[in-house]
């Protein structure tokens, strides 16, 4: 049964990004953790210091919503597993593809 942010299970974890068109504006080193209920650490680093943003999140259907309560920013992607241990997020077009961090060999 999926949790109430209606995100699959296979997408719960943390992901890392493998490559990312430059269009998607998701920068190399980008990591991702989904967690029940809706919340979803996002991790970047930027001239040596890694910065982490706690979003809140919901999926319906492939569609993965985040929003940024705070700066009140809210953004809406494609996300498609890819494999057993793959994610591709589809930014309008601009591909980005993580891989499971957790995954057990």
């Amino acid at each position: 049964m999926p949790p109430p942010s209606g995100a699959p299970s296979w997408l719960l974890g943390t992901w890392r990004l493998i490559s990312a068109d430059d269009a998607s504006g998701i920068l190399p080193g980008t990591r991702m953790a989904f967690q029940d209920y809706g919340i979803m650490r996002y991790t970047i680093s930027l001239q040596g210091t890694t910065h982490e943003v706690e979003l809140v999140y919901s999926v319906e259907g492939n569609m993965l919503r985040t929003e940024h309560r705070e700066m009140r920013h809210a953004s809406v992607v494609r996300i498609a597993a890819a494999g057993d241990h793959g994610m591709i997020i589809d930014v309008g077009g601009a591909l980005a593809r993580f891989a499971r961090e957790d995954a057990q060999p």
